[in-house]
């Protein structure tokens, strides 16, 4: 399904950009899980697998062609920001495969312990997602975690991207 539109924001205004190249990637083992992949560009240094990125548009085709990923930026309140999770290292300065929605493997922090059903959040400056609430979505809410994880130390786990915009 090639150039399927996909949210992003700039300047804080969330509008639809295409993207080159989407995919939907069905679990052989339960035909109801599902997860949408888009392929992006990393302008920037290689990222983690499992890590959580946000989807970006701007700047030249010469220099960072888009859509592309970049590292989560600060608190900007009141801004919509589309997310993915990195489904390999991806190279630097690269096109590679992102998932913008259903199950994946993403790094989970437990400072806050996570436990299944969990809804979770992603992390200004940082690239795993913590418990956001145990029951109801914020505006921060991004994923639902599959697995219990405790540990202060990001772990891969099995989670549900639910593929909407949040505000971090």
């Amino acid at each position: 399904m090639p150039y399927a539109p996909i949210a992003a924001a700039v300047g804080g205004r969330p509008f639809l950009i295409p993207a080159l190249e989407s995919r939907i990637v069905e679990d052989p083992t339960n035909p109801n899980a599902y997860r949408i992949d888009v392929k992006l560009y990393n302008a920037g240094s290689a990222l983690t697998l499992g890590g959580v990125y946000e989807v970006f548009a701007g700047g030249t085709a010469a220099t960072a062609p888009n859509p592309r990923v970049q590292a989560i930026g600060g608190s900007v309140s009141n801004r919509m920001r589309l997310f993915c999770v990195a489904l390999s290292a991806a190279a630097a300065t690269a096109w590679d495969w992102f998932t913008i929605q259903g199950n994946c493997t993403i790094l989970l922090e437990g400072s806050t312990d996570i436990a299944a059903g969990d809804i979770l959040k992603p992390v200004a400056s940082q690239i795993y997602l913590v418990q956001d609430h145990a029951t109801v979505p914020t505006v921060s809410g991004i994923a639902i975690a599959h697995v219990a994880q405790a540990s202060a130390t990001p772990t891969l786990g099995a989670a549900y991207l639910i593929g909407n915009p949040a505000s971090i």
